[in-house]
């Protein structure tokens, strides 16, 4: 049927307008009225109305500068802050953040304003903040600017140099033991800078009973020693008298121990306190010295829990108090709860402890002590020692066998502790002892016989020396180049090294001031009284550095660094670029927890009895008590000496868990898994001649994902973590290890500027390298002349643009006059792409001496390795 013509018009206007268009009389509607302007916001700028000034010396107290909007808009509102003033930022203070950003929707945003230190005197310097450009929707409000002033701290360092002097170390030596006496050579080094002065020097001998009673004693006038430069052969210069003690000298049997003196009297200097150190022996019934480690009756317990096992904090952190004053803090250890509940135990490791000695009848040690595999270096300078058995018979504590217990200690048996992995095998070598130098290399994997050191596992390096600007020698590569190589198979053997305790050694040079920076109020009686502050940097960044000894310059070793039960940096513990991991290891067992280890078997001898004979352990557990019945354990073992039995402990429960890893799957697994401890450690900056130079980097994550602290290393190691990755790692997966063949050299001189923060930079540009490999470890060799490399801070930075700190400046290893050749290495890089341009950065940052960076050179060691996320 047709449509009538209406309806057609109809229907399409309706259909029209249903497609939203006009149609028909549509075309007169009028259009909706634009939308309103955005909100357009004043800016203003704000301090506390109570802030005046910033003090110069409180830089970790930061004053709020506050960016508001006068109404909150939709977007972003960035606000760039300008500075003006005679304070240059940068120089003298810093921003938090510039420029500030406040969000969309809000009202404010906050950056902090930092004073940086310059120990330069100089008058109250001025800030004025202004804003600068605004993008987003702000406008320039009324309050655009604020203003304070920097009140001086004054000049603090300037005579620093004047006030160098000498430190004297006391050793007496590894005594040779004949049927008849007691002979030994106390050494006295002058470790101090070489414009300090000579020191003379007396010796004065002492054989005690029980720490009081002299029963034989002698003296011994030395000539004036002299400090010397710092040089890889004999570095300082020394004296060494030898003593003979006859053992008809001796009374009765029992302990007893030697004491040495040595008075300096012709010298001022802050350390002229008399140095003195210890010895000791066991007399037996038949006036000899003991020697081999005595069979003293001690009852096991099989499938009884260890006495001690509550307290050590170590394995897991409750807030144990591990008998000193104050408790630790819950969850600051090894993070081994799991394993601790269900394995792996070290079943079938091998580990060499590397030390002064071993108890190996030590009843919670003997059930691990491989059978035959010890060894003692001593045994053709002791007369009546035995070649398998390193006992150390000194009375005043074993080393090495507290290493051991933290280890391998047996797990319930009913007595003392456990060990981090209670089913290792164990070994001791005395190389720390030995009279020659011949146990040292031997003593780490380069000796088939007498002894065979070729079938460890892992090697517990518990030990250090002075250290020096100078490289390891060729053989001390090769011989880790050979153990990372050959040993396990071609796995290579784990070198597992105790960082160092050289954070408070400050000994040559007074850095510490106390300067005066303004009066209290009136009291009552009308007096006002002096307000000082007492400034020295080292307490802060430290003195000598880990990078200090040469052979942890290398790859191969894994440094390993100590934190307390409070979960930060052990007081002692050495920092550097080169850590790997820090451990367990605590404070002084006083105050604060240290370890709980084996000590030396029996009463009146081993560190417990030692320190209570010198009144200085305080609190330890009791003897006589049920925890420690006969005096075989201690609870203030502690020092990087102990955070490395800590991991090497760890180690063993990843070889149990996964024996295939190689000796760098064992360290990407630490590094991958380290959790990152004191999370919040500040930066510090300092201003040198106007311009600021960092002297300690806060946490950094470079361009792979890995976080690094030069005091931490990855972090704290994670054995639950790394154990799970071990198992699931394909092992030798790290591709194929470019071991130091790719070298860059730079050999344009450059000035290093005097007294600048700022110093002076150059680049290399590393190219033409396998794509797909990144960075496991950097070197940098520099040369440089410079009359005082002790004012002298290194840096490196990568393509990346991570910093790494090589060398801080005022390291004290630094202070003589002998001009810079040496190789420093920094892990902060792990996992980085090498290519790109490399820049070193050189600060000197005291007035005086002025010198030239000669040359520089990386070597990159380069393997395929996972980014973390």
């Amino acid at each position: 049927m047709p449509i009538p013509v209406a309806a057609l018009i109809l229907s399409s206007a309706i259909l029209v307008s249903g497609c939203g268009g006009g149609g028909g009389g549509a075309s007169d509607t009028p259009p909706p009225p634009p939308p309103p302007p955005p909100p357009i916001a004043d800016v203003t700028l704000s301090i506390p109305d109570a802030v005046s000034e910033v003090k110069e010396w409180q830089d970790d107290t930061s004053i709020e500068v506050t960016v508001a909007l006068s109404q909150a808009v939709n977007t972003d509102v960035v606000v760039t802050l300008e500075s003006s003033g005679t304070a240059l930022i940068g120089g003298d203070f810093d921003l938090s953040e510039n420029p500030v950003t406040v969000p969309g929707g809000s009202l404010s945003a906050k950056t902090l304003l930092m004073p940086i230190r310059d120990f330069e005197a100089e008058d109250a310097e001025t800030i004025t903040l202004d804003i600068g450009a605004i993008s987003g929707d702000g406008q320039l409000g009324d309050a655009a600017s604020v203003s304070l002033e920097i009140a001086d701290l004054g000049g603090v360092y300037q005579e620093a140099k004047s006030r160098l002097y000498s430190k004297l170390y006391l050793f007496i030596g590894d005594p040779v033991i004949t049927q008849t006496a007691i002979e030994f050579s106390p050494t006295m080094l002058n470790h101090g800078a070489v414009t300090s002065e000579a020191v003379r020097v007396g010796f004065r001998v002492s054989a005690l009973k029980n720490l009081s009673d002299s029963i034989w004693s002698r003296s011994q006038s030395a000539p004036p020693i002299s400090p010397r430069p710092h040089d890889s052969g004999d570095s300082r210069n020394s004296f060494e008298p030898t003593f003979s003690i006859p053992l008809s000298a001796f009374p009765t049997s029992g302990p007893y121990y030697m004491q040495v003196f040595a008075d300096t009297p012709n010298t001022d200097a802050p350390d002229a306190r008399q140095p003195r150190d210890f010895g000791g022996v066991v007399i037996n019934t038949s006036g000899g010295v003991r020697l081999t480690c005595p069979d003293l009756a001690r009852n096991t317990s099989p499938g009884i829990e260890d006495p001690l096992r509550a307290q050590q904090w170590n394995l897991e952190n409750t807030g144990q108090a591990a008998y000193a004053d104050n408790p630790g803090v819950a969850g600051e250890d090894l993070g081994m709860t799991q394993t601790l509940q269900d394995g792996p135990t070290g079943d079938g490791v091998k580990v060499a402890v590397a030390d002064t000695g071993l108890e190996i009848c030590h009843p919670d040690l003997e059930a691990n002590v491989e059978a035959g595999a010890s060894f003692n270096f001593n045994q053709s300078y002791w007369a009546g020692a035995s070649a398998l058995d390193p006992f150390q018979p000194a009375t005043y504590g074993d080393h090495g066998t507290g290493v051991a217990g933290i280890i391998a200690a047996d797990a319930d048996n009913g007595i003392g502790g456990r060990g981090v992995a209670p089913s290792a095998q164990i070994r001791g070598y005395n190389m720390l002892a030995a009279v020659d130098n011949y146990g040292y290399f031997a003593s780490l994997g380069a000796s088939d016989s007498q002894p065979d050191s070729t079938d460890v596992d892992i090697f517990n390096m518990s030990f250090g020396v002075l250290g020096g600007e100078y490289d390891a020698s060729a053989q001390e590569k090769g011989l880790f180049q050979n153990g990372v190589n050959r040993l396990r198979s071609g796995r290579g053997a784990i070198y597992v090294k105790s960082a160092g305790n050289g954070f408070g050694r400050c000994n040559s040079m007074l850095r510490e001031a106390e300067v005066e920076v303004g009066r209290e109020d009136t009291d009552a009686d009308g007096v006002t009284e002096p307000v000082y502050v007492t400034v020295n940097i080292n307490d802060e960044i430290g003195c000598v550095p880990s990078t200090s000894l040469p052979s942890q310059n290398l790859p191969y070793l894994i440094p390993i660094a100590a934190f307390s039960a409070n979960g930060e940096r052990s007081s002692y513990s050495s920092a550097g670029s080169n850590i790997w991991v820090s451990a367990p290891a605590g404070e002084f067992g006083v105050d604060d927890p240290a370890q709980i280890t084996t000590d030396q078997m029996g009463g009146g001898q081993g560190y417990d009895a030692f320190f209570d004979g010198l009144t200085f352990a305080g609190a330890q557990i009791p003897v006589g008590s049920t925890e420690n019945p006969h005096g075989d354990y201690i609870n203030s073992f502690n020092g990087t000496s102990a955070a490395a039995p800590n991991a090497s402990g760890a180690i063993a429960l990843l070889l149990e868990a996964q024996p295939q890893l190689t000796w760098r799957d064992v360290k990407y697994i630490l590094a991958r898994t380290a959790r990152k401890i004191h999370a919040d450690i500040p930066e510090v900056k300092v201003g040198f001649g106007g311009a600021a130079a960092m002297l300690r980097h806060a946490w950094t994550t470079n361009a792979a994902g890995y976080h690094y602290h030069n005091w931490y290393g990855f972090g704290a190691i994670a054995v639950d973590e790394a154990i799970t990755l071990a198992r699931s790692h394909t092992p030798d997966g790290l591709g194929d290890f470019r071991d130091g063949q790719d070298v860059f050299r730079m050999a344009e001189s450059l000035s290093i500027p005097d007294h600048n923060g700022a110093g002076v930079t150059q680049s290399i540009n590393v190219s033409g390298l396998d794509a797909g490999l990144e960075v496991e470890a950097v070197q940098l060799h520099i040369r440089a002349t410079h009359p005082f490399t002790n004012d002298l801070g290194i840096y490196l930075v990568s393509p990346s643009g991570t910093e790494s700190l090589l060398n801080p400046p005022f390291n004290e290893v630094l202070t003589g006059d002998r001009d810079l050749d040496w190789t420093l290495l920094s892990n902060a890089f792990y996992g980085e792409s090498p290519g790109g341009d490399w820049t070193l950065k050189v600060v000197d940052v005291a007035a005086g001496h002025v010198g030239t960076l000669d040359s520089w050179a990386l070597t990159f060691y380069l393997g395929d390795i996972p980014g973390r996320e």
